[in-house]
């Protein structure tokens, strides 16, 4: 069945809004002639009491609708927030900066998941973690999981059959890493290592706050995917998000057991 835009749900709310008027006022018009006739009201009279009951029919269903439609908006965002942990979705990665930048600031326990990380930390936009980090205090923790130089996912190959420039993803994955060893001179705890994933999700856990970006686009990603702010909390997916990122953390802890039987022993 397709889907209707929302512009056609609205006309179609209010022609149904309309419609309620036109019958609350004509059964109220009705009303107001059988209290004049009760009353024995004539002429003036009749005619005040059947105005103001057929106004009274054309408002009262209008201000239900408007009541009605104010409650069922604000329940969609609060069933998704209460029943995913989705607080806020954006357009794109840019459009979330501001918010990011703020939690980024406010948070003590970072973790972020990057391929090249050229829309974060390497060489695209100026980007405000490498400043804010570097302003972090002793006791902030920040884990960096990046693409390996080995990764599948940026080999030649790859590049070549999607139209990419491959040097320019090496170049992207050197000025990471050359980013990641000048955040060290910062009081907080960076740890980054490297890691074979494919392109899935961007995730960047800030504290309680998650924002998690699909990788849905070949191409300009950062400008067409949404961004979903995550919230920690009961049913909330930021859980999900931040296991799976620890467990991509310790699938490519070097010095972790070779063994997985053994390395993943203890995983709960």
């Amino acid at each position: 069945m397709p889907k209707q835009s929302t512009a056609t749900l609205q006309q179609s709310g209010w022609v149904t809004a309309i419609g309620q008027m036109a019958v609350g006022a004509i059964l109220f018009g009705g009303i107001g002639i059988v209290v004049s006739k009760v009353f024995g009201w004539t002429d003036n009279k009749q005619l005040i009491a059947i105005g103001s009951f057929i106004f009274v029919g054309f408002l009262l269903p209008l201000f239900v609708w408007r009541r009605l439609t104010q409650f069922f908006d604000g329940l969609g965002p609060k069933y998704m927030t209460r029943h995913t942990g989705i607080v806020r979705t954006y357009h794109n990665l840019h459009e979330c900066k501001g918010d990011m930048e703020t939690d980024f600031k406010a948070a003590t326990d970072i973790s972020l998941l990057l391929q090249v990380g050229r829309w974060e930390l390497g060489s695209g936009e100026p980007s405000f973690f490498s400043n804010v980090a570097k302003q972090k205090e002793a006791g902030c923790k920040i884990k960096i999981l990046r693409a390996s130089d080995k990764s599948p996912f940026l080999a030649k190959e790859r590049a070549e059959s999607l139209g990419y420039d491959h040097p320019h993803w090496v170049e992207s994955g050197r000025q990471l890493s050359a980013q990641i060893e000048a955040l060290r001179s910062s009081k907080a705890k960076i740890e980054d290592r490297t890691h074979e994933e494919p392109y899935l999700w961007r995730i960047f856990i800030f504290g309680p706050f998650a924002y998690v970006s699909p990788y849905l686009y070949p191409h300009e990603n950062h400008e067409k995917a949404v961004v979903y702010k995550l919230e920690a909390g009961p049913d909330s997916l930021y859980a999900v998000f931040k296991k799976y990122f620890d467990y991509l953390w310790m699938k490519y802890d070097p010095s972790g057991p070779a063994d997985p039987n053994e390395r993943w022993a203890t995983w709960e």
